[in-house]
């Protein structure tokens, strides 16, 4: 059985927010069932508006310095609605919108992918905060987003609420449900395979997916994959002999 390291792609917790400028669009649970006349009279005319896009609706990143020294990029997604609410406040619904901080590149925790008793593909290992630098960087970025806006005239945050410090609502959250599920890093260029995709000491066996590469990206890793494919298949078809 051979099992290699594996990491995973942004390990993050959601913030649920009210403003009086928000337009939850009914959290998007009838964005295609029964959408707005208008925004479905605007999509069929030109393709555009609301349902010409996803629901995130801004993007930001900042880096941010570990006690270990290292470098950690976080990633914010600002989106209307919530895929869940816990609070002990009233709040109004059509008011709603969340920001999820993911832990991007530069995290550091790892697991194990291999083959288990069953001859089943699966983590063996979770990676989910195996190293507790990665947890106390999310700490405190949600910690410092919060300090900065909580000065925003009509801005509430409801989820977590006063009853729950960000401490424990990290540390009481599901570390299956931490994480996006972009998984990179089980058969990593150089360890794995070669520059060529080409799995070391073997002839004619390639890896060209997401598990050669190295490390996570900044944001979602479909652009990357797709170069990545484009890339490798043009090196394997140029071997001498081809492959």
């Amino acid at each position: 059985m051979v099992l290699h390291f594996c990491e995973l792609k942004h390990v993050l917790r959601q913030l649920v927010f009210t403003h009086p400028s928000i337009d939850a669009y009914e959290n998007w649970d009838q964005v295609w069932s029964n959408p707005r006349p208008a925004d479905a009279s605007q999509y069929l005319a030109n393709f555009s508006g609301v349902l010409a896009a996803s629901s995130p609706r801004l993007n930001f990143w900042r880096a941010l310095s570990g006690t270990d020294g290292k470098t950690r990029w976080v990633q914010g997604t600002v989106r209307p609605g919530a895929a869940s609410v816990t609070t002990a406040y009233p709040y109004n619904a059509s008011q709603i919108f969340t920001i999820t901080l993911y832990l991007s590149t530069g995290i550091t925790s790892r697991g194990r992918v291999g083959v288990d008793a069953a001859m089943t593909a699966r983590p063996l290992v979770n990676p989910w905060f195996s190293d507790p630098v990665d947890k106390a960087v999310l700490i405190q970025a949600i910690n410092d987003l919060i300090l900065n806006v909580k000065n925003i005239p009509g801005l509430s945050l409801i989820t977590p609420d006063n009853t729950t410090t960000v401490t424990d609502y990290v540390n009481d959250y599901d570390p299956a449900s931490l994480c996006s599920n972009h998984w990179v890093g089980s058969a990593s260029i150089g360890s794995v395979v070669d520059e060529n995709a080409k799995v070391l000491n073997t002839d004619n066996l390639f890896i060209v997916d997401a598990s050669i590469i190295p490390q996570l990206p900044m944001g979602n890793p479909h652009g990357m994959l797709m170069s990545m494919a484009e890339q490798a298949v043009a090196k394997i078809m140029a071997l001498a002999g081809g492959p």
